[in-house]
């Protein structure tokens, strides 16, 4: 076992999962999860990833160290900003806004105490799935398709499947 771990969590359209997960991939801690407020407006929805990432630290078994959060959507973990996101938002005399550039980083690191590091979930899925999952010590390439309350897909890159001087893996992002 690790001397620490960090939060994993899974923010989606209609739930938010948390658990401490550590070096190896193993689970430290309590699944935990939530409903995500997608549509409830910003406020809302951060509380509850911050509450999900209190109730998975809570439980972890050793230290935890950080997040690492998955969000549908177009990820800017550079800045801490969701560029845009369709599934997260709020209604206003009838008309749906989606997030357009949205802090997310600094309230849940205000909220938790914990740095934040966040990518988009499809793409991440597809890393996981290559590191830990099916591709585990096999794949040179691997494609992801996600179907939840939206549709998503990765793809990870071994530096054996591409030219050049490439480490890795390498998750195709596009070109955004």
């Amino acid at each position: 076992m690790s001397n620490h771990c960090v939060i994993g969590v899974d923010l989606g359209g209609t739930n938010v999962r948390a658990c401490a997960i550590d070096h190896a991939g193993n689970e430290v801690g309590d699944r935990i999860e939530r409903p995500s407020f997608a549509q409830n407006g910003t406020d809302a929805i951060l509380n509850a990833v911050s509450s999900a990432v209190i109730a998975a630290r809570e439980s972890a078994r050793v230290p935890v160290s950080a997040i690492g959060m998955a969000i549908p959507g177009f990820v800017d973990n550079r800045a801490g900003v969701i560029r845009w996101a369709p599934n997260f938002g709020e209604e206003r005399h009838g008309v749906f806004y989606s997030w357009r550039d949205v802090d997310v980083r600094s309230p849940i690191e205000a909220q938790t105490g914990l740095p934040v590091h966040m990518g988009n979930d499809a793409n991440l899925a597809a890393l996981g799935e290559y590191k830990y999952g099916l591709g585990k010590g096999t794949a040179n390439c691997l494609v992801m398709l996600t179907l939840g309350t939206g549709i998503g897909g990765g793809v990870v890159m071994s530096p054996a499947s591409v030219d050049g001087n490439a480490q890795g893996p390498l998750v195709l992002v596009g070109g955004n």
